[in-house]
């Protein structure tokens, strides 16, 4: 990707994580589950951790050239 389609994603990320701020709790699990998003709450220790594990076939098949 070059500089500018790098920087024009993450402007646009802005908008997608506006509307998942204000989604219904059960439809943003949804969307975390489906990117493979698994957060998990420390509160004690105000963290949380998260792993990101998504899907390849979300992305196509790789392939060797």
């Amino acid at each position: 990707m070059s500089r500018s389609q790098i920087s024009d994603l993450v402007a646009n990320l802005g908008d997608v994580i506006a509307v998942l701020n204000e989604a219904d709790p059960q439809d943003r699990a949804e969307v975390y589950r489906q990117l493979g998003l698994r957060l998990t709450d420390h509160p004690a220790e105000q963290k949380a951790r998260v792993q990101a594990q998504p899907d390849a076939d979300v992305y196509g098949e790789m392939v060797r050239v």
